[in-house]
């Protein structure tokens, strides 16, 4: 069975700082998944993918990530030689959408959202804190059966681990950006 690890990280700090601490999980994955995601992520607004779209985003996720044996018998997904030996503009258009789609696996595996809408979508709402100089927003929120909306943005690196002043700002300035967002013009949460 195919499989991905994920390192949860309880704040930003755990992830920044120099002993870095997590909580390491292996959820089961199949590349169909990777396939789902990646199809999700190109569709805004309710619209979905045209039949010759969905071939592009299927096909980003396999150039990018091959399943491979690993030395204690499990298997996880790499990436292909393909992408490692690809030009890096391009490895920075494909970690892009990886970073995106591992949104996805995050917020299904660990905190039971099943689909994240960008927050760009029409059906979602959202006001930014008062105050704020910026008018910038993480990329998804979900709402989970009975638990509070999700917000997550995404980031993807071609090379080694997305850096800490990327993730601090991401916090600082996407995140903790936001006051309230609504679905469909319906309930609020804070």
């Amino acid at each position: 069975m195919q499989s991905v690890r994920i390192n949860e990280y309880a704040n930003v700090q755990n992830y920044c700082g120099p002993s870095s601490v997590c909580t390491p999980h292996t959820e089961p994955l199949q590349m169909a998944d990777l396939w789902r995601y990646a199809i999700t992520t190109g569709g805004v607004s309710g619209r979905s993918l045209s039949a010759r779209s969905v071939p592009f985003y299927r096909d980003l996720v396999t150039f990018a990530l091959e399943e491979r044996l690993s030395p204690v018998g499990d298997y996880l997904y790499c990436q292909t030689d393909d992408y490692a030996a690809s030009e890096t503009s391009l490895k920075s258009v494909v970690s892009f959408l990886l970073g995106m789609i591992g949104a996805h696996v995050i917020a299904e595996k660990l905190y039971g959202v099943t689909h994240l809408l960008h927050l760009k979508d029409s059906r979602i709402g959202y006001k930014v804190k008062r105050g704020s100089k910026s008018n910038c927003h993480p990329d998804f929120a979900g709402i989970a059966n009975g638990r509070p909306v999700v917000l997550m943005e995404a980031k993807g690196a071609s090379r080694g681990r997305v850096s800490s002043g990327v993730v601090q700002s991401a916090r600082n300035d996407q995140l903790d950006n936001i006051a309230k967002v609504s679905y469909d013009g319906g309930r609020s949460y804070d």
